[in-house]
């Protein structure tokens, strides 16, 4: 999307594209210290383990393990 609407783009009448309620797109920053960052990735793993049938360990329920398991 940012290809096609660069974050200086405007509309056909001139205003900006990217203006409210859109906003242009920025990379997250990710860190192991936001339980919500910690939570996703727990989440996408666990769900990869059960479509796989991979077995999902016990310390996955520490977040203090993901943690040093995701840095």
């Amino acid at each position: 999307m940012t290809f096609t609407f660069p974050e200086d783009a405007a509309t056909s009448t001139g205003a900006p594209f990217w203006s409210a309620p859109k906003r242009f797109p920025r990379p997250l920053q990710f860190s192991t210290s936001d339980l919500g960052h910690l939570n996703f990735v727990l989440s996408a793993a666990i769900l990869r383990s059960e479509t796989f049938g991979i077995p999902i360990p016990d310390w996955v329920k520490n977040p203090r393990k993901v943690a040093d398991a995701v840095d």
